[in-house]
């Protein structure tokens, strides 16, 4: 019994209560924007009533000058607020045939002042290497790669059907290390027997 009452109390107070606001209120959010001409532009909405307009830019006003045949010159201005755009497409240039790079060249002598670039590509092991430079085009400098200071590599014999190509490592001797005695209070930092 204790329960059914327990419920039927429940209910009540729910349905008088009424119902609970499921979300906030409506926040308003705005867009403001200016175009290239500094005109403003935009507006506000209720994110949780409206989906978000679009805004257009407002196209830019245009002044047009007029001067009229009298005996004084006079300006008009007008304003106009729709305009047509106009694109004028670019001016592209045909791509040189040898007939014409032949006739640019010049057949004899040097062109002083103009610059050539020459890039050479070099490969030392498994590395690439770039080199080369900018000259003046009557200038006869010759460029030489790079020293590959890569080892030497020398084929072994595997056991089977195949060769293993492996480096020829060559180890330089340095100069002796001599060692100070080591001190007791110090003797974390001593190197251990036969190091």
């Amino acid at each position: 019994m204790k329960i059914v009452c327990f419920m039927t109390f429940s209910y009540v107070v729910g349905v008088t209560a009424g119902p609970l606001q499921a979300k906030r209120d409506c926040e308003e959010t705005c867009f403001n924007s200016t175009n290239a001409c500094g005109i403003a532009f935009g507006g506000c909405w209720k994110k949780c009533e409206q989906q978000r307009p679009t805004f257009t830019a407002p196209l830019c006003p245009v002044t047009i000058t007029e001067a009229t045949a009298a005996s004084t010159a006079t300006e008009i201005e007008t304003s106009v607020t729709e305009t047509t755009l106009i694109t004028l497409a670019p001016e592209i240039t045909a791509a040189p045939t040898e007939s014409s790079l032949a006739a640019s060249t010049p057949t004899s002598g040097c062109n002083p002042g103009v610059t050539i670039c020459i890039d050479y590509v070099t490969t030392c092991g498994d590395r690439t290497f770039m080199y080369g430079g900018c000259d003046d085009i009557c200038s006869s400098i010759s460029y030489t790669a790079p020293a590959c200071t890569v080892p030497a590599v020398t084929a072994t014999l595997l056991p089977g059907n195949g060769t293993e190509a492996s480096p020829t490592k060559t180890k330089a001797k340095g100069p002796p290390t001599t060692r100070t005695p080591c001190k007791s209070d110090k003797s974390w930092m001593c190197a251990p027997a036969g190091w």
